[in-house]
């Protein structure tokens, strides 16, 4: 079923052309395409109603789907992304199209950056003759952050920058781009889809490079992150890149806090243990029962990296509508729901990093909805200093529809040398 009605793969990420890679698409495993933390973009030529039993089917196959980022849209949504893709900035790295029912669309353009190692973009003129309607979910400029994300994307894969016309970017985002996004600080929806792209960004590259910096510069001057509750300040200090899915009904994030408290090294552990040392007290326990040293609740195959002390969690109820397209800017059918951050250590473990991992650490009644084992985390680097971690929180928010927001930490872990 999965080969019939999965339609077109959108992956830019194979854009990498790695020589270690399979030389044939046909040996090329879904791992080597798009390593953990990326996107994946999937259509279907079938109905709406259809989504989500194409997402279990991958998921039987694919058995970490889960840690990924997937994107599923139906025929109808499929046809109103393409609209908006034949008016966006051309960036032929993310015009190749994977299919199931015919053969690979790789524009010439596409190869030849590949060949060169380079970005390429061109500014479309049919933006701003295009019907206001899909402008709801769109400014100009995101077209423009579109080809910096795969910019973003190769640095980190490649391991060095491709190259990609600096001046031209600058330009635009100085020029147009403070307009379009005093535009998009008008509507929250636009606006979060400029977080979605900022925290690419900030992900694999931190907040020190140059174009990172000139975009952090624009949110600066233009507000357009108003709505939400991020510290710019703290972007300084960690670089920090807070990712998390759904939109809420009331204009925000089913995570608010888009620039958390991170606490690392030592700091970590004093951390965790002034958490665990609460929730046990709210749990009935009295001081003398709490457990002194917090490393003792660590699998001691593990070692502490990192401790979010408290995040909030909106409850699924509070999902915008998926069914009104005017206002679904991210044009996917999917119900996942996750937490994803990375983020600058300031304090660097020797040997670090060996892979991540996390555990969501529920309080109150969230804690007796779901077993902590049922979110499943994974975790990775970003070139050779940024830790990135993401964990699946749908059995979390699922199972609280019509409570009040609950509350969770995040405990981010490695596994020690053997």
């Amino acid at each position: 079923m999965l080969r019939r009605r999965v339609y077109a793969v959108r992956r830019s990420r194979f854009a990498r052309g790695d020589a270690s890679l399979p030389q044939t698409l046909e040996d090329l495993d879904i791992f080597d395409l798009v390593p953990f933390s990326s996107d994946i973009d999937l259509e279907h030529t079938g109905s709406g109603k259809q989504t989500y039993e194409i997402l279990l089917k991958i998921q039987e196959q694919v058995p970490f789907a889960s840690w990924f980022r997937w994107s599923l849209i139906d025929h109808a949504r499929a046809q109103k992304a393409a609209e908006q893709r034949a008016i966006s900035t051309a960036v032929p790295l993310r015009q190749l199209r994977f299919s199931t029912a015919r053969d690979a669309d790789i524009p010439d353009q596409a190869l030849r950056d590949l060949e060169q190692h380079r970005v390429t973009f061109e500014r479309n003129p049919a933006f701003h003759g295009h019907r206001r309607g899909v402008h709801r979910r769109d400014v100009e400029i995101y077209g423009l952050m579109m080809a910096l994300n795969v910019v973003a994307e190769l640095h980190d894969i490649a391991g060095g920058e491709p190259a990609f016309d600096k001046s031209a970017i600058i330009r635009w985002l100085r020029g147009t781009g403070h307009r379009d996004l005093r535009t998009a600080a008008v509507d929250a929806r636009l606006a979060a889809r400029f977080w979605h792209m900022l925290a690419v960004q900030l992900a694999r590259l931190g907040r020190d490079a140059e174009m990172t910096a000139e975009l952090l510069n624009l949110a600066s001057n233009t507000d357009v992150l108003r709505h939400f509750d991020i510290d710019l300040k703290a972007l300084g200090a960690t670089g920090q890149a807070f990712s998390v899915s759904k939109f809420t009904a009331d204009d925000n994030f089913r995570i608010p806090e888009l620039t958390p408290v991170i606490r690392d090294g030592d700091d970590g552990y004093r951390a965790l243990q002034t958490v665990i040392q609460d929730l046990r007290i709210r749990a009935g326990f009295s001081p003398v029962e709490i457990v002194q040293d917090v490393a003792t609740l660590i699998d001691p195959a593990f070692e502490l990296i990192a401790v979010i002390p408290e995040l909030t969690i909106k409850p699924y109820a509070a999902a915008a509508s998926q069914e009104d397209d005017e206002t679904d800017v991210y044009y996917s059918g999917m119900e996942q729901e996750f937490v994803e951050i990375a983020w600058q250590e300031a304090n660097r473990l020797p040997g670090h990093p060996r892979g991540l991992t996390a555990q969501v650490v529920p309080w109150g009644d969230l804690a007796q909805t779901v077993a902590t084992s049922a979110l499943p985390a994974v975790g990775g680097i970003f070139g050779t200093d940024r830790p990135w971690v993401r964990a699946r929180l749908d059995d979390l928010v699922e199972r609280n529809p019509g409570r009040g927001d609950g509350k969770a930490s995040l405990v981010i872990l490695q596994a020690k040398n053997a």
